[in-house]
């Protein structure tokens, strides 16, 4: 038999579970714009759809259906998650290639996505502002310790103090 705590952090695993998956793929792509670059583009092509994918689930049950402003929401996002792409093709051209090493394009790009995922929850849903911050604060602690297997460390843990007060503050909202 499960102790209460158990099914707690369960169902708190399974609020959480997409944002948790996109962010160990963001950590993947990290590595994988250093370890194989020729690959990252195609990696990051495919990751950026899916975040977008998320802002749009997320946000999809704060309107009512068929409202207009569900259509504003649909279009803001789709042309967001778009312009991020775009960006990402540009910055993988030649020329600029030339001019950021492997190691600062996965940092941009980690900040990139978590830009994106802040200016998501901005006019979306906040929960993805808190995506974005802790994407933007993981490749600051990446850079400033630019070793690898300490950054995935640092990574770990703020994945686990995110998780830990999002479940006291579910366990604070049960109880009330």
């Amino acid at each position: 038999m499960s102790s209460p705590a158990a099914g707690s952090l369960r169902r708190l695993f399974l609020a959480e579970w997409p944002y948790v998956v996109l962010y160990v793929a963001v950590i993947i792509g990290v590595g994988l714009t250093n370890l194989a670059p020729a690959t990252a583009l195609l990696y990051w092509q495919i990751l950026i759809p899916l975040f977008g994918a998320l802002a749009l689930w997320v946000g999809w049950d704060g309107f009512e259906s068929g409202s207009s402003a569900r259509a504003v929401f649909v279009v803001r996002t789709l042309a967001h998650w778009a312009t991020l792409f775009v960006l990402v093709r540009l910055l993988y051209l030649p020329q600029l290639q030339a001019v950021f090493d492997n190691a600062v394009m996965g940092l941009m790009m980690v900040l990139l996505l978590g830009f994106s995922a802040l200016l998501a929850g901005i006019y979306g849903r906040l929960r993805m502002v808190g995506v974005g911050v802790v994407l933007m604060l993981s490749a600051v602690a990446i850079a400033l310790l630019d070793d690898a297997a300490v950054a995935v460390a640092v990574v770990a843990v703020v994945v686990v103090v995110v998780a830990t007060l999002v479940w006291q503050r579910r366990q604070l909202e049960a109880g009330k």
